[in-house]
């Protein structure tokens, strides 16, 4: 397979990620409205819900796409051929970064 393809792939584990830690953020919102609120209802609501198992759910499915990412990125950076470019990036009004980075893949290298 070619680097475009695991540059999609690593666009999509991407999204993914992040729609997994806002699944995990509201299974979190829920859980704390649950215990601020405790009573026989929301006692209810708890077991309907279940907010552990689910959370864990959740962890363990973002734990799994991570480590997707991480192979996928390692692809990439063993398929590409690298044009890194330096430039200076501004942090402030007054403070400058120098970064270099691949063009293609956008890998970074620390100076």
């Amino acid at each position: 397979m070619d680097i475009n393809y695991f540059l999609l792939l690593k666009s999509k584990y991407t999204i993914i990620l992040d729609n997994l830690n806002s699944i995990i953020s509201e299974c979190d919102d829920i859980c704390n409205h649950i215990n601020e609120n405790d009573s026989l209802q929301n006692t209810k609501l708890c077991i309907l819900f279940n907010s552990d198992v689910n959370r864990n759910f959740f962890i363990e499915k973002r734990r799994h796409i991570y480590d997707l990412k991480v192979i996928c990125d390692q692809r990439i950076y063993s398929l590409c051929k690298h044009n890194f470019i330096t430039e200076s990036i501004d942090i402030d009004p007054d403070t400058s970064k120098t970064i270099t980075f691949c063009d293609f893949c956008g890998f970074t290298q620390r100076l």
